[in-house]
């Protein structure tokens, strides 16, 4: 268990409404339900707030700054709006 609390701990410090966390949320939804058994198996009331913030900041289109978290997260990678990335290299002779 003192892995995962690790991990929860970090993710705590990382994500949240205060001005030096991010105000958005991880990727995928399973996060929510796994801190919501991590909190019925410790009774640590940091677990259950924290699923609360994911899940309403997962419905938040305004996020942070008047933005999508996805769309602040992109402009910190140096992309821009509707960009896709080049999955091959270009074209050049190989042979």
């Amino acid at each position: 268990m003192e892995p995962i609390l690790k991990y929860v701990a970090l993710l705590t410090k990382k994500f949240g409404p205060g001005e030096d966390q991010k105000h958005g949320y991880p990727g995928h939804p399973e996060i929510e339900l796994a801190l919501l058994r991590l909190y019925d198996q410790t009774g640590d009331s940091s677990h259950l707030e924290l699923a609360k913030y994911f899940l309403e900041e997962r419905g938040n289109p305004k996020g942070q700054s008047g933005k999508h978290f996805y769309d602040i997260e992109a402009e910190e990678r140096g992309e821009r709006e509707n960009e896709r990335p080049v999955p091959w290299p270009s074209n050049r002779n190989f042979s």
